[in-house]
């Protein structure tokens, strides 16, 4: 996303790319100076690479909610299946499927298997901290239960929603990561896309792979021109 193919394209539809690398640069001079607990990309790699390697859970399941977030997920699928599905020199192959929800649509269809189904997920909470979802709801009132949500904000809604999914499948003890990103604009999604680099380069180091080739991709590659002639 942040190499002159990913900036291209997002320069053309009007983003200001140059916000979106200085929020970049920021979070990678964070990174670089923070120790320990307070380097949010090491804490954050310890706690990915415990659910592939320690206790390893097959599928992460990326809950977005807010604006936008749906389609950074498709951008994370990417980047976390392509860069850690790797055989390894020694030891078994590694890999997490990830996963992509919307938050509040897809609680709804998938938060019961989440939630009563195979304890086989970690799951990562995404929603904006500032700049969500505007407008209100409208009143319901002849609909009995329905009274205490008319006229009150959407983000409330979305706000309650978010906690009260994580506290459901926290109770049924699923591993859980949750994100808060401080403002919907440039600066900040540039500095999210720079953790997430991060993050994804660290635990593939951990895991004893290279995370920055794609040999499956490549044979695939190989294979369609060959049948193409």
């Amino acid at each position: 996303m942040l190499s002159p193919v990913g900036l291209f394209p997002l320069a053309a539809a009007g983003v200001p790319v140059g916000r979106l690398l200085a929020g970049a640069r920021w979070m990678d001079s964070v990174i670089r100076e923070r120790k320990g607990e307070e380097n949010p990309a090491l804490f954050s790699a310890a706690v990915y690479s415990h659910y592939l390697l320690e206790n390893p859970k097959p599928v992460q399941v990326w809950f977005g909610y807010g604006r936008g977030l749906d389609r950074m997920g498709e951008w994370w699928q990417q980047l976390w299946a392509e860069s850690l599905g790797k055989r390894r020199p020694h030891g078994p192959p590694v890999g997490q499927t990830p996963a992509r929800a919307t938050g509040v649509t897809d609680q709804h269809s998938q938060v019961q298997l989440y939630q009563d189904g195979p304890a086989d997920k970690l799951f990562t909470f995404v929603k904006w901290m500032e700049g969500r979802e505007e407008g209100r709801i409208p009143p319901f009132g002849m609909l009995p239960g329905m009274e205490i949500l008319g006229g009150r904000p959407l983000r409330e809604l979305f706000d309650a929603e978010f906690e009260g999914t994580i506290g459901a499948l926290w109770k049924a003890g699923r591993p859980i990561v949750r994100i808060e990103i401080g403002r919907r604009d440039a600066l900040h999604i540039g500095a999210f896309l720079q953790f997430w680099e991060w993050v994804t380069g660290l635990v593939g180091g951990i895991a004893g792979i290279d995370p920055f080739d794609q040999p499956g991709v490549e044979e695939g590659k190989i294979l369609t021109r060959a049948l193409m002639g």
